[in-house]
């Protein structure tokens, strides 16, 4: 078992105390086949419900984690400023016409550590989010993967996994230069989906959305 999840487990052994796990869970915001999951060691959290814990519990993430050598009563508690919101949009990244951030609706909010927006050098008003959706991107996403991107405009040779709206097609895929043809390779990091390659005469075919700069993996 992984000892991220075995310390995580313990932590909230301790939180729960006497409790049952359906009160706990409750008390928690959080459902109670999740909560089991967590308290066994079987999954781990995603980053709503941890922080849904962490604030009902007046305790760190930090904490949470195991990562914070202190006890239980001298757990920081976590506050406003610690996180930031950016907004779900209803597109899914293998389906959809046109850029999601101008034609899809808000559907909902997530929640991003202020330090890792730092961390990444992204902007708040030019960070959104969007569910991964389909196989062609296995093991680096599984489908109902949450993807943060950056939307601002990619300068540069392209590299990396990206939101892309090919014809009018909305994918994620990755994206390597291609020198002779002086344009891009498309990539499915799925062995079982074809790759192929754009060139430089049809690139007009091709409207990067943005880069895929986080994932939430969906547990």
């Amino acid at each position: 078992m992984d000892e991220k999840l075995i310390s995580f487990s313990n932590q909230l052994k301790e939180l729960k105390g006497t409790k049952s796990v359906r009160a706990f869970a409750e008390l928690c915001g959080v459902p109670q086949p999740s909560m089991q999951n967590y308290i066994h060691g079987m999954r781990a959290p995603s980053l709503e419900n941890l922080i849904k814990i962490s604030h009902a519990n007046n305790v760190s993430i930090d904490w949470l984690a195991g990562t914070s050598n202190v006890s239980l009563e001298n757990a920081k508690i976590v506050t406003e400023s610690d996180y930031t919101s950016i907004p779900i949009y209803s597109a899914e990244a293998s389906a959809g016409n046109g850029c999601f951030t101008d034609t899809d609706k808000v559907i909902g909010k997530h929640l991003v550590f202020t330090d890792d927006l730092q961390r990444l050098g992204l902007k708040k008003e030019k960070t959104c989010a969007i569910k991964a959706s389909g196989d062609s991107m296995v093991p680096t996403l599984m489908n109902g993967d949450l993807l943060v991107i950056d939307t601002r405009k990619q300068e540069g040779v392209l590299d990396g996994v990206y939101a892309i709206t090919l014809d009018d097609s909305l994918l994620v895929k990755r994206l390597r230069y291609d020198l002779a043809s002086q344009g891009y390779h498309i990539i499915s990091d799925n062995e079982d989906h074809d790759n192929f390659l754009l060139p430089k005469g049809e690139l007009e075919r091709l409207h990067v959305n943005g880069r895929v700069r986080q994932v939430v993996k969906n547990l």
